[in-house]
């Protein structure tokens, strides 16, 4: 009973320090290059339980919605896999070349930090541009009888 004990807590130890080993936390931006007129898609990604997510400072931006947050938990022939995602959706202030700063976690006591992240936002696209590249359509007419 001892050594079934002892190797119980050997694999335990040595899952943990796997984990350890293998954690990530990264930032995805949907577009590099967005319109002041438009709306991005930001999320944080982890791969194991963390805790005291904390985001950056969404200067130049608003937040028009989030932070959203996700989680899959999945076990396929014994291995585990988790992912928990926090989803901002922002929309740009001024036009200009911005970062977005690092987000932070703690996993396992230790502090994790994204990268900096660059987006470039441009200018408004005209109402008179846009419709002259819509395909040209004619109106039907329906009569009742």
């Amino acid at each position: 009973m001892k050594k079934l004990l002892l190797i119980i807590s050997l694999v335990t130890v040595t899952n943990i320090n796997a984990q350890e080993e293998n954690f990530t936390f990264q930032a995805y931006l949907s577009d590099e290059f967005v319109r002041l007129d438009e709306n991005f898609r930001l999320e944080f990604r982890i791969n194991a339980e963390a805790e005291n997510f904390t985001p950056p400072k969404f200067k130049n931006f608003k937040i028009v919605s989030g932070p959203k947050q996700s989680s899959s938990n999945m076990v396929i022939n014994g291995k585990r896999s988790y992912t928990k995602s926090f989803v901002y959706f922002l929309s740009p202030v001024r036009k200009g070349v911005f970062r977005i700063g690092e987000a932070k976690i703690y996993y396992q006591t230790k502090s994790y930090r994204t990268k900096v992240l660059k987006i470039e936002v441009g200018e408004i696209i005209s109402d008179e541009y846009e419709s002259a590249n819509v395909p040209f359509s004619v109106p039907i007419e329906f009569k009742l009888q």
